[in-house]
């Protein structure tokens, strides 16, 4: 299929974290020690050591004017606040003009579940006399985008995607899409998941999650998270004629899925390369987002492949204990020409397993290192090298011109984002 030649911009960026409500303070605190909430436990549910949640309910109305936002669901009152924030830094005017054309795209893996369960178990308990209206709309997956787009006064299309981790990244595809296809002109793009305690429990006994007895490693699975992360993608010619201040250029963006989780991701990324017209030699900083135990990391593993050619030997390198050294035979070019340095970040070592939230943060974070010529650290990285990539164990100052996203999932579904760096002004 052929697109009109409509570039697709990211303008505007929001976070709700446990860590950082705000994409300043997530960024002060990627790279520190992490601000851990325990989450309340329920009387005979096991739920993890440790997992990065807000005590009690978030704490929306200190963030937003939305008076309505008070009624709502957890899980609609982080995507509402993460949505004003990004909207609001884009500077998108309010008038009818641009919130006519501007679309809401939401992903989750999980959604309103722990809504859900709760008025089951109010029909349970209390038969119909438990039934809840209020709590009955709220567990409606589709309740948080309506909620984004009433607050915001979007008129445009409303959509909800409910996938693996990789959906939240693949909100950023969709929104390129309609802005292609002249659907929009402007979409707010992102992932949210709420935390419950049930759902905790199930995902810890599914090895999704790590509780603090797991030994936590890069490749094994995130203590479970809950947040939002939000993107304002624009079409570059709205943007430029607004003055808008852009953070990243999206050059490339593809979707797989084949049984084995590595090939998927590999087969988008060279998709997304290929679109972007950019070697994976050339590109500055991965950033990476797989769910659950992903062995060898599939996105650390696709990339490699792209650069180096065989991979084996220079995941052990990056995967092994913190301090590892890097090394070990390069196999021949998978692009061609030799690679330059670049570099790795995983906010997910410092933010948690969010799914559908911790791709679309991976985005922000790359968005925000080609703005801010920042790169992360990662906990634990220790800089460790190895076929030219570096993991920074501090934040670093770096040229970065173009970065790769890359999301997965373990049911074989992979993501890839190709993000340029803004053009001169």
């Amino acid at each position: 299929m052929s697109f009109p030649s409509r570039d697709a911009v990211i303008t505007g960026a929001g976070v709700v974290s446990p860590i950082g409500v705000g994409t300043d303070e997530l960024w002060a605190a990627l790279g520190g020690p992490g601000a851990f909430a325990r989450p309340p436990a329920r009387d005979g549910v096991p739920v993890p050591d440790q997992a990065s949640t807000f005590s009690g309910d978030f704490d929306a109305e200190s963030h937003t004017k939305t008076r309505s936002i008070r009624r709502a669901s957890g899980l609609a009152r982080m995507a509402v606040v993460a949505a004003e924030e990004a909207v609001g830094s884009s500077g998108l005017p309010e008038d009818a003009y641009f919130r006519d054309e501007t679309a809401v795209v939401l992903a989750t893996a999980f959604g309103s579940s722990k809504d859900y369960l709760e008025y089951q178990e109010g029909l349970r308990r209390r038969g119909l006399a438990g039934a809840s209206g209020l709590l009955f709309s709220e567990s409606v997956w589709n309740a948080a985008s309506g909620h984004v787009s009433k607050a915001l006064g979007a008129r445009g299309a409303s959509l909800t995607v409910v996938g693996g981790e990789e959906s939240g990244l693949g909100t950023l595809v969709t929104a390129r899409d309609r802005i292609r296809l002249e659907a929009a002109t402007a979409v707010v793009a992102g992932g949210v998941e709420q935390y419950g305690d049930l759902l905790a429990a199930s995902l810890l006994q599914s090895g999704l999650i790590a509780s603090d007895r797991d030994g936590w490693r890069r490749d094994g699975p995130a203590p479970f998270a809950e947040g939002a992360a939000v993107l304002l993608v624009e079409e570059a010619r709205q943007a430029k004629a607004r003055g808008a201040r852009v953070l990243a250029r999206i050059l490339g963006a593809a979707r797989a899925r084949y049984p084995r989780t590595r090939e998927a991701a590999q087969r988008a990324l060279e998709a997304a390369l290929a679109e972007a017209r950019v070697a994976a030699t050339d590109v500055d900083l991965l950033v990476g987002s797989g769910a659950g135990r992903a062995q060898q990391l599939p996105e650390l593993a696709a990339f490699l492949a792209a650069r180096v050619g065989p991979v084996e030997t220079q995941l052990q390198s990056l995967l092994g204990e913190a301090g590892a050294a890097g090394g070990g035979a390069v196999g021949a070019p998978g692009s061609g020409g030799e690679a330059r340095p670049g570099w790795v970040a995983w906010p997910k070592v410092t933010t948690g397993e969010a799914f559908a939230a911790s791709s679309a943060l991976a985005a922000v974070v790359a968005a925000r290192a080609l703005a801010d010529g920042v790169v992360p650290a990662t906990p634990g990285g220790d800089d460790l090298e190895t076929a030219g990539l570096r993991c920074p164990g501090r934040p670093r100052a770096a040229a970065i011109s173009t970065a790769a996203i890359i999301a997965t999932t373990g049911a074989g579904s992979a993501v890839a984002v190709i993000l340029g760096a803004p053009e001169p002004a």
